[in-house]
């Protein structure tokens, strides 16, 4: 059986962009690990779990921000473009 200490658990956290998922797990020694559900590349540390869920808020939202400036980018600069103007 998973001790108290290791087991994981979920959180929903606001963010400007909307209600999120995190999940959130003892570190085994001084905090909190919180991890994006629904979004990659999520992950922060907290000495506590107000600690832990400020700082998931703040990467959620980092993320999302990331997100849609590659997306913006991807539409302005698309890849195959300078094979098209080379050809």
């Amino acid at each position: 059986m998973a001790s108290v200490k290791n087991m994981k658990k979920l959180f929903t956290i606001k963010t400007k962009y909307g209600n999120q998922v995190i999940v959130v797990e003892n570190d085994g020694k001084k905090g909190f690990i919180a991890t994006g559900r629904d979004i990659e590349g999520v992950a922060t540390w907290g000495r506590n779990l107000l600690e832990v869920k400020k700082m998931a808020k703040e990467a959620v939202e980092l993320a999302i921000e990331s997100l849609v400036l590659e997306n913006l980018s991807a539409q302005k600069h698309p890849f195959d473009s300078h094979a098209r103007q080379a050809a």
